[in-house]
């Protein structure tokens, strides 16, 4: 899997009714986890800050699929010791975190340290 496939599917997942429009607008040219900061998904249906590190600390990590926006290469990671709990993520921005069935997600953002802005948890 690709980056640019792990992304669509990401979108195509959690983030299902979300229009063109508001793809173009906001996400294409920034990050796909301001699909939580500009509220496209409902607030109700994810955690947010130390709330989200817990709720990534106690879920299933095995085969989780790790995609880190910055590295260079075009590689998708299976978990491992180096994602395997939230306070390793906090000094990794711009790791995105699925599981292998895509049920729940963790994203820690370069912007963790901001009320609101990260990380991420959200599972269906």
């Amino acid at each position: 899997m690709s980056k640019k496939e792990f992304i669509e599917k990401w979108l195509h997942v959690f983030v299902p009714s979300m229009s063109n429009k508001i793809y173009k607008e906001i996400i294409e040219k920034q990050y796909i986890w301001h699909a939580f900061s500009f509220e496209i998904i409902e607030k109700e249906k994810y955690l947010v800050g130390n709330e989200a590190r817990t709720a990534y600390d106690l879920c299933d990590k095995t085969n989780a699929i790790v995609f880190q926006l910055w590295d260079s290469k075009d590689s998708i990671k299976i978990m491992n010791e180096q994602f395997d709990n939230s306070k390793k993520l906090d000094y990794l921005p711009e790791t995105y975190i699925v599981a292998c069935d895509f049920t729940w997600t963790y994203i820690s953002t370069h912007e963790n340290d901001c009320q609101r802005l990260g990380p991420y948890f959200m599972k269906l």
